[in-house]
């Protein structure tokens, strides 16, 4: 399943991009109970709502960051050893960054295949809000205990429905590209466990846990979590086949 077939909606809303600054706080798994907050100079990409920017390339003629990435991943990275768990380099990474919110022309080919992983990390993380909005944490967190795995995808494919068109169609594109990665597994050595490590907290951000949370429990609902984005992963071709993408 490729690419293609998605038609792009406009969004209302659209703002002009200025040199405001726009701080973020972002939680991963690797950083449970601890704000980390970025300070971002607002271009086309960084720190902007993901159906922002998708406005403004499909008004522009611009393919998204996010596509030229996937992409590129696609062609050249679904064979490579550590996919988005081997750090890129930091200055490439920022090289990127600085690029694609200036509408620099960017060759991707020239910079390694972990600083593009690098680069959608990074994208992902400086979202203002996650592809899966944070206040859905709960409902996921349900999801990745569900045992039965028809009543998972089913409830998958029913909060997936709840979300804008643009998280629907962008969160398409995100698992098209980790599904192909979990394929092949036996060369890249990324199963769907070790993808989910590595991009959860990127994908849905975590609540913020008081100072006096269990850290046993912080752990414990961090891999139930990622227990439902591996069920994302590995049924991606039944459940987004399932999504109406026509709201």
């Amino acid at each position: 399943m490729g690419l293609t077939g998605l038609v792009t909606k406009p969004v209302s809303g659209v703002v002009d991009f200025t040199s405001m600054t726009v701080q973020g706080v972002v939680n991963t798994p690797q950083a449970i109970g601890k704000n980390r907050t970025t300070e971002y100079t607002i271009g086309i990409y960084f720190g902007v709502p993901v159906e922002v920017s998708w406005q403004y390339c499909n008004e522009t003629k611009r393919v998204h960051l996010l596509l030229q990435c996937i992409r590129h991943l696609e062609i050249y990275g679904l064979e490579q050893e550590g996919l988005f768990r081997t750090a890129g380099s930091v200055d490439d990474i920022q090289d990127l960054i600085d690029k694609f919110d200036r509408g620099v022309s960017i060759e991707l080919s020239e910079y390694d295949i972990d600083v593009v992983c690098g680069l959608v990390q990074a994208y992902l993380k400086a979202l203002p809000q996650s592809l899966i909005p944070q206040e859905l944490f709960a409902a996921v967190l349900a999801i990745g205990l569900m045992e039965d795995e028809n009543t998972k995808i089913t409830t998958i494919v029913n909060l997936l429905n709840s979300l804008t068109y643009v998280k629907k169609a962008v969160l398409h594109k995100v698992f098209f590209l980790l599904n192909a990665i979990y394929g092949k597994r036996d060369v890249n050595r990324m199963n769907s466990s070790n993808i989910a490590i590595c991009l959860t907290g990127k994908i849905i951000f975590f609540p913020e846990y008081p100072p006096e949370a269990n850290m046993q429990t912080i752990f414990e609902e961090t891999a139930i979590v990622q227990t439902a984005i591996v069920a994302m992963i590995e049924n991606f071709d039944q459940i987004f086949r399932s999504i109406d993408y026509s709201t």
